[in-house]
């Protein structure tokens, strides 16, 4: 009996159903197959969006620090060439005989020319300078031949000097020369390429220029000047 009740209900919702052309089973599946690709297509759409934000994420740039290779310092200071110029500057002359001796300075004017080479550190060269101080009648002339030895640190030149010099007094009655030698320090700063600007320090030495009660009295003059020197 049973099974004939169930048979009968199955076989009524058959008829009941709709069939495949009945609007209301059409929107159905249409509702069903919109749902179901709505599903695939945010499906899609999260694995697409998880691929793409792993592969278009912040990427990390290493940067290597940047080499540069050392660069030589090349000074364009050139100190080879000829110069001519003059000098003002304190003359001390000292007399000494044994443990007694006078001096007497003055000032006077000079001249001076020369040559130096450049070897790109150091700088040789010759200068020929004359000088003459006056003072009370006494006129005294000082004549140099100096080798100078310099080191070229760019707009400065510092140097040393040793050479040999000739003096020659007269006061009017009586004269006298005497040859010795010469050696100082200076130093020079080129204002620009040709016009430079220099101070020296030296001392010229004569031994014995006199006799007097079978003592020697031996010459030395100091002296420190302001150069000035136009170089070509």
């Amino acid at each position: 009996m049973m099974l004939i009740k169930i048979s009968e209900i199955f076989n009524e919702r058959l008829k009941n159903r709709p069939s495949i052309t009945h609007p209301v089973w059409v929107l159905g599946r249409i509702t069903t197959m919109t749902r179901r690709a709505v599903s695939a297509i945010s499906i899609l759409a999260g694995i697409g969006f998880g691929t793409s934000a792993l592969a278009g994420g912040p990427t990390v740039v290493v940067q290597e620090p940047a080499v540069y290779a050392p660069v030589a310092v090349v000074s364009d200071s050139n100190w080879t060439g000829g110069y001519v110029g003059l000098s003002f500057g304190q003359h001390d002359a000292s007399l000494s005989a044994g443990p007694v001796s006078v001096s007497a300075d003055d000032t006077g004017l000079g001249v001076f020319a020369g040559y130096n080479h450049d070897f790109g550190q150091y700088v040789l060269g010759g200068e020929l300078s004359f000088d003459r101080a006056k003072e009370e009648g006494v006129k005294v002339d000082l004549t140099r031949l100096k080798g100078r030895f310099g080191y070229d640190a760019g707009q400065w030149m510092p140097y040393a000097m040793l050479g040999v010099a000739r003096v020659k007094g007269s006061d009017g009655i009586d004269s006298y020369s005497k040859s010795g030698m010469t050696f100082g320090i200076g130093a020079d700063f080129a204002i620009s390429r040709n016009f430079v600007l220099g101070a020296e320090l030296s001392r010229s030495s004569f031994g014995s220029v006199a006799n007097v009660a079978g003592t020697d009295v031996d010459l030395d003059i100091d002296t420190i000047q302001l150069r000035a020197s136009w170089k070509f």
